[in-house]
Formats: C-alpha cells, structure tokens, sequence
C-alpha cells in the first residue's frame, strides 16, 4: 500500500508538471506554429478573438512573422478571425500582410470583403505587382478592380503595361478604363500620359479638377507644364466656406497652385489652407510654368 501510495503520488506531481507546460487547448480553424512560439500565440490569439492581446503580441514580433501567421489566418472559417487579421494587416506592413489582404478580396462575408478593398492602396511591395495583376483579372467587383489597377500603378515599373493595355481594350466600364488610364500614364505609358494632358484643358471645371486630382496620382511634377489652362481659369470650383451666404469658393486656378505645391514646386507663398489666391500669387504660379514649357 506504501509503495502503491508513493507511486500515485509521483504520477499526480509528474501530471502537475506536465501541464504546466501544455500548449493551450486545440482551436477549430487556428494554425499551429511551433508550440511556445510567438507565432503559434499569435495564431492561438487571432483564432480566439483577443483583439488587444493580438496587437501587443504583433508589435514585439519581426513584421516577417506576422505576415506569416496573417497569411496563414486569412481564411479562418470565423469572420471575426478574419476581421483582425485584416485589422494587424493594416498595422503590421509585409509580404505575408498584403497577401492575407489580396486572399480576402473575394470573401463570402461582405464586411470582409468591404475591408479588405480599402487596405488595397496599403500593398507596398513591388514584388506583389504579379499577384496583384492575377487578382485584377481574376476579381469581377469593378470597383476593385479599378483599386487593384492604381496600385499596380503606384508601386509597378513599366512591365505590367502590356496586360494593362490588354485589359483596357477589353473594358467598357468608364470608370475601370480611367483607372487603367491613369496606371498606365503613371507608368510611362505616353498614350495614356497624352490623354491626361488633354483633360487639363477640358472644357468644364469639374473634368479640370479631376485631370488635377490625376495629376497628383502620377506624382509627375513635368506635367504642371501643362497647367495653363487651368492657372487661367478663374471659375469657381469647390466651396470652402462654412453653408452661410454669400458662399466662398476656391477657383479652379486655386486648385492648380495647390497641386502645384503638392508636386513640390517651390512656390514664395503658403497654399494652406485652400484658399483664394490673389493675383499676384496666380502670376507667380504663371511665372513657374511659363519657365517648366520652355525646359527640354
């Protein structure tokens, strides 16, 4: 009976021991990394649901890491797994981050689905240009595909432009071909490059606003060479006073100079806020073109 007493007394103290150190008990849908590790907490964490937990864990770990686990949660079967994983994506910038964004572009669950669309402009790497390209002519959401077409434009170099052309041709939707537009001309396409240039001198004001808003997105300060016609524009454009009469409106040549100084054109004066620009501002910014048409 001793002997039996002393023998059951060292399984139950070896039973203590052992679960001292057992891994946390099995989660449906978690991914298992080495137990102890960080990534297999992490993992353990965003298949749980700790939101807090999960965001202090990530931001002690390699980004590396975290796009990992990221990449191999995307497709948790809970949506609430699914939505933290975008959530940390959205912090934690990688390779494995922006590939768990592209994997849930095509979600089931529409607010996932909604989400990971708006982390699109989040991509960064150039090396993604070929997923990015496969989830463009894979995804039938015009809307996604037009932001899945700027970022290639924003992050690429000009070998995604032949399939870019390709799908130009192809498309009918107007909204999808500006944005393929405005890609290409991002990229060195002078096709496309040439169409914008035409649209500064468009004969509304609100097509002169959007060519300026696409301007920006090239990033291409060459191209305020071009902006004549809209420093000579003196139409109103957009309100920014408070809803009260009389209303004050910045002008179209308003929003050139702005985008002017957005492209690092060195202007003597502030362009913030929006504001009206008196005359002898406008002919400074006249002055600064007048000296870019002239240069090779």
């Amino acid at each position: 009976m001793r002997i039996a007493a002393v023998s059951l007394c060292a399984f139950l103290a070896a039973a203590a021991l052992i679960s001292r150190f057992q891994p946390w008990p099995q989660i449906k849908g978690a991914v298992m990394f080495e137990p102890g590790s960080a990534k297999n907490d992490l993992s353990r964490q965003i298949a749980s649901g700790l939101t807090e937990p999960a965001k202090a864990l990530a931001r002690t770990m390699p980004t590396s890491d975290v796009g990992e686990v990221l990449q191999q949660q995307a497709g948790h079967e809970k949506a609430s797994a699914r939505l933290l994983v975008l959530e940390l994506a959205s912090l934690m910038h990688s390779e494995g981050a922006s590939r768990a964004i592209l994997s849930r572009l095509t979600d089931a669950n529409l607010t996932v689905r909604s989400i990971a669309n708006s982390l699109i402009a989040t991509i960064a790497q150039p090396s993604l240009v070929e997923e990015l390209l496969k989830a463009l002519e894979q995804n039938d959401d015009l809307v996604i595909k037009g932001a899945l077409a700027k970022q290639i434009g924003m992050i690429g170099n000009p070998s995604p432009l032949p399939q870019l052309r390709a799908l130009h041709r192809t498309t009918r939707e107007a909204g999808l071909r500006h944005d393929l537009s405005i890609a290409m001309a991002r990229l060195g396409d002078e096709q496309h490059r040439q169409e914008l240039i035409q649209r500064l001198g468009a004969p509304t004001e609100t097509a002169r606003m959007a060519a300026i808003d696409d301007v920006l997105y090239t990033g291409d300060a060459t191209l305020v060479r071009y902006f004549r016609p809209l420093l000579e524009d003196r139409r109103d454009a957009v309100a920014i006073s408070l809803p009260h009469d009389p209303v004050v409106a910045a002008r179209v040549c308003d929003l050139a100079i702005r985008a002017m100084a957005a492209l690092n054109i060195r202007l003597s004066f502030s362009t913030a806020p929006l504001r009206r620009f008196d005359e002898m501002e406008i002919q400074e910014a006249l002055q600064i073109m007048t000296a870019l048409e002239s240069t090779p």
